[in-house]
């Protein structure tokens, strides 16, 4: 797993890799408050605006909101799935428990992520 505080951080590790496709993310977790609204959205959308081959990657965004502004704005800009996380912290593994069976186990990527 690899963690970057923001948007900007995020597209400098995208870049540097970018025709490393070993190193490519399989999938992005995506908190829509990247740490403001604002930037997460606009990463989303120039993540799936650009002509880079890791336009194609999934991105699920996590959310504590319920609005549904938020919750189909995610699929109007490209992403993947939308999850609202948990409030408590213990509830944290069992959440990432959940994210990892299905995004490893139940849903079938391309080998090298990239192959779309």
């Amino acid at each position: 797993m690899i963690r970057v505080p923001d948007g900007q951080q995020a597209f400098a590790f995208l870049d540097a890799i970018d025709t490393d496709y070993t190193r490519y993310p399989k999938l992005i977790l995506l908190d829509l408050y990247l740490p403001e609204r604002d930037q997460g959205w606009a990463f989303l959308q120039t993540i799936k605006a650009s002509d880079c081959l890791y336009r194609h990657l999934p991105v699920m965004g996590l959310s504590h909101s319920w609005l549904p502004d938020d919750i189909s704005g995610i699929y109007e800009r490209g992403g993947t799935s939308y999850s609202i996380k948990p409030v408590d912290p213990a509830a944290w593994v069992g959440y990432f428990e959940m994210a990892r069976r299905y995004w490893w186990e139940t849903v079938t990527l391309p080998a090298n992520g990239l192959n779309w």
